[in-house]
């Protein structure tokens, strides 16, 4: 009789920055002394912050602010995924346990290391100084100036807290926080402005204004730091497996794109960033020509896309002359940014809002679909959003651009991917760097 196979654990390691001690917390062990630890089961997502808070705080009773994943590696073999997390006290009173010490880099030979990575992590960071492309939340003492931000604009909207202000999520890309108050949840994000990221607070507000049924407003926004707070807008579409309310979801937002069809210098002027197919062709051309963007392709894949390169041009020239204008595009459509609340549909993540093809949202969404619902709801829900641009072209036309559009608008993902992933520091890109690759392929698989 064979074994099962392992299940999936997570090793979570954190640094302790202290505000009154140079140096990292250690802790003794049976092996001496070693940075604090805890195991969990399954492989968490590094930028969700719960299960890290959640056992640093049974392990030292601290309640810590997570500045950074510093390091993460997953080692499908033995189905673990090991994380270095960088912390500091929310309570500069706190105080560690009596037996623990605070160790310098001169001292970093007495530490007992599981993994023989974290060594060389823990060297990096005393040696750190700093990074251009390291994102303001990952900063000691960012969270408290916000914190006190989130609680101005709280009281002018007269919600009370009701309990502290939590980390949700944090990498490269965005940080989103919640406070829970008095009139229900409230969310705060900033996101990054690097890459092709555009000014999604005031994306959302004038989307909000001209489609409040279908964008949420922010309640507040500091437009300096492109900080914004919303209200919690529901359960999203994930967890709302009816294929109709994704059809009915998806054809909402296509009287959104639609709105904007005769206007796209109204897109820019809202603060989406210009992403149109006559762009595509040349950004197309610099992620495949990077050895990095294909490092994960296997051979055949590389010399497929290679051949596919002389082909790009005339596909996005073919698609913009097939009648259906470049429009807001969402550009990360998938159900787990919509939500569906008092019986409305409300889409949010605007981070990624730009100018181009409408179809490329579909690519998303339909990728989602697939594994959300399945593969036959995904096609349905495909014909459905065509069918709601027949105005500009005869279904068996929009068939035929759909053709173009999903390779296309995958190799926009992969474009994206790229912008973003050389847009961080080297700790930052790990949960990203596979979605190139991934975003290739995929539109190899579907180039005709």
């Amino acid at each position: 009789m064979s074994e099962a196979p392992p299940q999936w654990h997570t090793n979570l390691y954190a640094i302790i920055q202290s505000p009154h001690q140079p140096g990292v917390l250690a802790l003794p062990g049976a092996d001496g002394l070693s940075l604090p630890y805890a195991r969990v089961d399954g492989r968490i997502w590094t930028p969700e912050l719960d299960q890290v808070i959640r056992s640093m705080r049974q392990q030292l009773a601290i309640d810590p602010i997570v500045l950074r994943c510093a390091w993460s590696k997953s080692d499908h073999e033995t189905q673990q995924l090991s994380a270095l997390y960088i912390l500091e006290p929310r309570d500069r009173s706190w105080t560690p346990p009596a037996t623990a010490r605070w160790i310098g880099s001169e001292a970093l030979d007495e530490l007992a290391m599981a993994e023989p990575d974290l060594r060389m992590v823990l060297g990096a960071y005393f040696d750190d100084q700093g990074s251009d492309l390291r994102a303001p939340w990952d900063q000691p003492g960012w969270f408290a100036v916000v914190e006190r931000w989130i609680q101005q604009q709280l009281t002018q909207l007269g919600y009370g807290l009701s309990a502290p202000i939590e980390q949700i999520k944090s990498w490269g890309l965005s940080c989103v926080l919640r406070a829970q108050t008095t009139s229900g949840a409230v969310y705060f994000k900033v996101a990054s402005r690097r890459a092709l990221f555009g000014d999604e607070p005031a994306l959302m507000a004038a989307l909000s204004a001209q489609h409040p049924n279908y964008v949420p407003a922010p309640l507040a926004v500091d437009p300096a730091q492109s900080w914004m707070l919303l209200a919690d807008v529901g359960p999203d579409l994930r967890q709302t497996p009816e294929r109709e309310a994704w059809q009915a979801a998806l054809r909402l937002h296509s009287e959104v794109q639609q709105s904007f069809a005769a206007s796209p210098e109204a897109v820019l002027a809202i603060g989406a960033v210009d992403r149109r197919l006559e762009r595509l062709a040349d950004e197309v051309e610099e992620v495949l020509s990077t050895p990095d963007s294909l490092e994960r392709l296997s051979d055949e894949e590389r010399q497929q896309a290679d051949a596919l390169r002389p082909r790009i041009a005339q596909m996005c020239a073919d698609l913009a002359g097939g009648g259906v204008p470049q429009t807001i595009v969402h550009s990360d459509l998938h159900g787990g940014n919509i939500a569906l609340h008092d019986e409305r549909y409300l889409c949010f993540d605007w981070t990624d809002g730009c100018l181009t093809h409408p179809f490329f949202d579909l690519v998303t969404m339909l990728q989602d679909a697939e594994e959300y619902l399945d593969a036959e709801a995904a096609s349905e829900l495909r014909d459905a959003y065509l069918e709601q641009w027949t105005s500009y072209a005869p279904i068996e036309q929009l068939r035929e651009l759909w053709k173009l559009a999903e390779p296309l608008g995958s190799l926009h993902q992969a474009v994206s991917y790229y912008h973003i992933v050389e847009s961080l520091e080297q700790s930052a890109r790990r949960p990203l760097v596979g979605a190139i690759a991934y975003w290739i392929r995929r539109a190899l698989q579907r180039v005709q």
